[in-house]
């Protein structure tokens, strides 16, 4: 499920993605009303969200931000602020939907290898080995 404030929303229905709630604009003194709208912080407040995706530009977005970024935080909600992360978590996310969770350590990772424990072990020992004195 995607929520977003109507100008990210507007964009994301234009790059074909979905949209399914329409949140207000934070108010700026936080104190103000939202016409009964429901805002980000405080839909991240109320446990509806799972993952913030915030990337601000420009003054008052940047002020929004700050409020969603510290109720992220303070909700313990997983937070990234760049694209490349985001798309990182939606890949990650995506995959970890079709496969199993698995461990491998990044050299294996990067050559594509996978290596049983106790194989792993055994280079380990090889590479440092143990003088007995």
């Amino acid at each position: 499920r995607i929520v977003a404030t109507s100008g990210t929303a507007a964009y994301l229905t234009e790059q074909g993605v979905v949209v399914d709630q329409v949140v207000a604009k934070i108010s700026s003194d936080r104190t103000g009303s939202n016409d009964g709208e429901v805002d980000g912080v405080e839909l991240i407040s109320s446990g509806g969200v799972d993952l913030v995706v915030n990337s601000p530009r420009g003054r008052g977005p940047r002020a929004d931000g700050a409020h969603i970024r510290r109720a992220a935080a303070t909700h313990l909600v997983p937070l990234v602020t760049t694209a490349s992360a985001a798309l990182a978590a939606a890949n990650g996310i995506g995959d970890w939907a079709q496969s199993d969770l698995q461990v491998r350590s990044l050299q294996e990772f990067h050559a594509g290898v996978w290596v049983s424990e106790e194989s792993a072990s055994e280079s380990y020992q090889r590479a440092h080995p143990v003088e007995l004195r």
